[in-house]
């Protein structure tokens, strides 16, 4: 098994949409957790600006990850999200050079 890849996006979310976009985000955590080839997935929020969140996934391959988001264009789940955010968010596919941990 290869390292996979790492998928990131950056996500401004609109002035008074925070609470809404979060709650939607939580629903939708578990199915994106089931979806085949995602390893581990990260949100985090922005400490001096919390409208500006990170999400991290880990995927197996590109291809797992293509899969899922073409899974999430084609039943909606991408778009209606998107009316949360200032603009579309910003993704990065990046690949695992070193790993440390405790």
């Amino acid at each position: 098994m290869t390292d996979g890849v790492i998928v990131t996006a950056v996500s401004r979310i609109k002035p008074g949409a925070y609470d809404a976009c979060m709650d939607n985000m939580k629903e939708r955590i578990p199915e994106t957790m089931a979806f085949g080839g995602l390893r581990d997935l990260l949100v985090l929020v922005d400490r001096p600006t919390p409208t500006r969140i990170l999400t991290v996934q880990h995927w197996d391959s590109e291809e797992a990850q293509a899969k899922y988001l073409k899974w999430r264009m084609d039943t909606g789940v991408f778009n209606n999200l998107q009316v949360f955010f200032k603009e579309p968010p910003e993704f990065e596919k990046w690949t695992i050079w070193s790993r440390a941990q405790r």
